[in-house]
Order: C-alpha cells, then sequence, then structure tokens
C-alpha cells in the first residue's frame, strides 16, 4: 500500500462520490487509476492499481472515527506486513488473487466494522503467498539439482562409452560410475522430501537454486567416498571380493548419495580409527 490513508487536503473535504467510481477510473484522493474494483460504498473505496498494488479511501466525514479505532491500524500494520512480501516471482494472476485478499481485509473492515472478519480474509491471503512462494521454491531446487544430475549422468555415460579409447583402468571407472549413482540418489531423495521440507518464502531464487546443486554435489562427493572405500577395501570387504561388486557398489553410492546419515556414520567410523606413530 503506497499511500492507503494519505489525509485529503482542505479543499477536497466535500464528498468525492466513491459510489460513483468505476474500473477504468481514477480515484481523486490518490491519483491512482482503478485497475480492479474490490468494494466501494458512499465513504469509501478499495480497490488494486494497474501495479496490483492495494489502495483505500474514506471520506473525511467518518475517517475520525476509524482513526481511533484500535483494530483498524492493527489490522493495517498487518496488511501492509503481507503486501511487503517479495511477490515478483509469481505471475500477475497470482499476485492479483494475493492483493485482492488484502482489500477483501479491508473491505471487511470498513463495511461490516468487524475486525475478525478481515483477521480471518488475512489468514486466508498468508496461506495463499506461503503456499504459492513453496511452489515455485520447490520447482527452483528440483530444476537445478536435476540439471546437475542430468550434466553428471551424460558425462558418466560419455566415459563409459569412451572407456575403451581411455587410458583408464576398471577401479577409476568404477569410481566414476558410482559418482553418478551418487548424483542420481541425490536427486532421488530431493524429490521424495520435496513435499516435506519447510521453506522459506522470503528466500531469494539464487538461494533455492544454489541449495539444489549442492544437495546434488554433496550426493557426490559421498558417493565417491563410498566407492574409493570399497575400491580399497576399507570398508565393506565382503562386497569387494564377491561377484557383482561393481552392481553392489553402485547401489551403495546411490544410498550415500540418498542418505544423510551414512556418509557421516563412515566419517565417525574413520575418525575413531586408532593412528599409527610414524
Amino acid at each position: 500500500m503506497d499511500a492507503p490513508m494519505n489525509d485529503l487536503d482542505q479543499s477536497q473535504t466535500e464528498r468525492v462520490g466513491y459510489a460513483k467510481l468505476k474500473e477504468g477510473d481514477v480515484e481523486r484522493v490518490h491519483g491512482k487509476t482503478i485497475k480492479h474494483l474490490i468494494s466501494k460504498d458512499r465513504n469509501w473505496i478499495v480497490y488494486l492499481d494497474p501495479d496490483l498494488s492495494v489502495f483505500w479511501a474514506i471520506d473525511d466525514a467518518i475517517k475520525s472515527k476509524w482513526v481511533d479505532y484500535p483494530a483498524f491500524g492493527e489490522t493495517v500494520n498487518e496488511i501492509s506486513a503481507l503486501e511487503a512480501i517479495d511477490v515478483s516471482n509469481l505471475s500477475k494472476d497470482q499476485i492479483a488473487s494475493f492483493r485482492r485478499m488484502l482489500g477483501e481485509a479491508v473491505a471487511r473492515l470498513l463495511d461490516t466494522q468487524n475486525a475478525d472478519q478481515a483477521k480471518a480474509v488475512l489468514a486466508k491471503a498468508s496461506s495463499y503467498i506461503s503456499a504459492r512462494s513453496s511452489e515455485k521454491a520447490r520447482l527452483w531446487v528440483l530444476s537445478a539439482s536435476l540439471c546437475v544430475t542430468l550434466c553428471a549422468v551424460v558425462a558418466v555415460v560419455s566415459i563409459w562409452s569412451a572407456r575403451n579409447y581411455l587410458t583408464l583402468g576398471v577401479k577409476p571407472l568404477n569410481i566414476i560410475l558410482g559418482i553418478g549413482a551418487g548424483a542420481l540418489g541425490a536427486f532421488l531423495s530431493i524429490l521424495l522430501r520435496s513435499q516435506t521440507v519447510p521453506l522459506d518464502v522470503s528466500a531469494s531464487k539464487r538461494l533455492y537454486q544454489f541449495e539444489g546443486v549442492a544437495r546434488v554435489l554433496a550426493g557426490m562427493i559421498g558417493a565417491l567416498l563410498v566407492a574409493l572405500g570399497v575400491q580399497a577395501k576399507f570398508f565393506f570387504g565382503n562386497i569387494s571380493s564377491s561377484e557383482g561388486q561393481l552392481e553392489l557398489m553402485l547401489v551403495l553410492c546411490i544410498v550415500a548419495g540418498a542418505s544423510e546419515r551414512l556418509i557421516p556414520s563412515i566419517i565417525r567410523k574413520v575418525e575413531l580409527l586408532p593412528s599409527s606413530n610414524t
């Protein structure tokens, strides 16, 4: 709300005829074009301007009683806080729906003089913007993590396809496959947990994209640790010496990429190993 409560000049104390205004007209108090008319009365009007900001105007004849009404100021503060939420990444239809709810809260307060009704609308507006913002945030995380996963898989498949032309041995190739499996495991974990992880609607798009990339990279590093440990027979020695060890190692690498507890447990195990004095 850029200027919802500007005082009228002395020359404007006459009734401005809010009941006669319609969408497309210019509201004289704020000089804003009415893009979406939310509600109006002879003494007041609530609308959205072309920038989808919430505006309202009250006739001087009744303004004083609202200024002295404690619930009015409290509700206005809550509306201002909600309108300050960054909605630049939402569609115009979603922004308009959200701002209409804020305007409806003002209209309920002016029309019914019931702060509870206004706060009920604001609660729905808060839930709406949280849900829409969370959807966007999850999309950013998933798209960024998918991009990194695809790049990792393509790189691993390319190396594996060209293995006959490369001078890499069997163990390095297996480790590279394990890293690709870790990327898949990390992306699987992100998919499975995307609906349950709490998201902060005030965080930026870049932060969520970085988080998606970081999760996949962490899964790849964890898978690398497992693959190196298996190949070196540092742990899971029975797998290293059994048939189908590559398949079993890839399964462990996928689990390492998806699990948040496997790698820390392995690290703790290594830390507890006795060190030899040299």
